[in-house]
């Protein structure tokens, strides 16, 4: 995500808060705005599952927001002018300081976590926003996994304090895995033949405990419950017919093989002109560290099979190919 976020920064419509994770819209105090902002705005009310609580969304001041967020650095208030949604996401204000740079600019919000969210988070959006643009960028999940994990270690491994994220050091990959698949397990996630309800309220209690760290390692990897749950609420907002239009899924070793297509793709996807990157356009955001063991890598492989089969089953039929998921399955077939 955040190479295609560099990418999108160099088009000459897009602005973009780079390698900023906004998490507006899964924030738990997303909900808490002044009364005051609600005066002239609409409320939207979603009902927050699984508690049933009822949640005030209020949508124009969601707009403020992101206008304050992605403006603070880039433009002075005075000279912004809020044209509110542009009939898709992401946002369009436009810039009223002269008539000769008058002109939309395209604004994205990175936040990977909003996927992992998925309980919570596509209800938000859709109470905010009548029509958005969703793009997932997804990675073989054990790669994935040793990546955050690898992360977490180097980001974290010169402070100090009592943050969780702190719970990464001193502890190797494998324990981490083992206290993660141990939380997956409690929350009732490993039962085979869960029913989308009951998936759907397993995920939410896991989401809601704090028990493994690095947090989501492997529950980040474990797309076909996130993108099941995605698509079923858009698809009860927008219909069986429109719901795929509002997504775009990427297959991340495809984006680094050939970045322009990837780059072209998300552009039609949002309504924007192509444009061509630099040739020297490098891959952002990638790491070094020492490879993963065997033995772990085919355990991850196990743990993972059945859910990337599942992701398979989800997607395919929805013309959407992914390299590693495909595998899984068509090995499965020949057994």
């Amino acid at each position: 995500t955040r190479a295609l976020l560099t990418y999108l920064g160099k088009h000459p419509d897009v602005y973009t808060d780079q390698g900023r994770e906004v998490h507006l819209l899964d924030n738990k105090h997303y909900k808490v705005f002044p009364k005051e902002s609600r005066r002239y705005c609409q409320e939207w009310h979603c009902r927050n599952k699984p508690h049933g609580k009822r949640e005030v969304i209020d949508r124009c001041a969601v707009l403020r927001l992101y206008r304050d967020i992605f403006e603070e650095k880039r433009f002075d208030d005075a000279c912004i002018e809020s044209n509110g949604l542009n009939g898709t996401a992401p946002l369009t204000w436009n810039r009223t300081c002269s008539e000769k740079e008058r002109r939309g600019l395209a604004f994205f919000d990175k936040s990977p976590s909003y996927l992992l969210e998925s309980h919570i988070v596509p209800q938000r959006m859709l109470c905010a926003f009548p029509n958005p643009k969703v793009v997932v960028v997804l990675r073989n999940p054990v790669d994935r996994a040793y990546s955050h994990f690898q992360h977490c270690v180097t980001k974290f491994s010169h402070k100090k304090g009592d943050n969780e994220k702190q719970l990464c050091k001193g502890r190797t990959f494998e324990e981490a895995v083992a206290m993660e698949i141990s939380g997956l397990r409690e929350a009732g996630l490993l039962v085979e033949g869960l029913s989308p309800s009951d998936e759907y309220e397993a995920w939410a209690r896991d989401r809601l405990q704090e028990h493994h760290e690095p947090k989501s390692m492997l529950a980040r990897s474990l797309y076909v419950i996130q993108l099941r749950q995605w698509f079923a609420v858009f698809r009860d907002h927008f219909g069986p017919e429109e719901f795929l239009n509002h997504f775009l899924i990427l297959e991340s070793e495809r984006m680094h093989v050939d970045k322009q297509a990837a780059y072209n793709r998300t552009l039609d996807f949002v309504g924007l002109k192509r444009h061509n990157l630099p040739e020297n356009e490098g891959f952002y955001h990638t790491g070094t560290y020492e490879p993963m063991s065997n033995a772990t890598r085919e355990m991850l492989e196990d743990f993972f099979r059945p859910f990337n089969q599942r992701l398979h089953k989800l997607l395919a039929p929805l013309g959407i190919d992914i390299d590693w998921a495909r595998d899984v399955w068509n090995d499965e077939q020949i057994k």
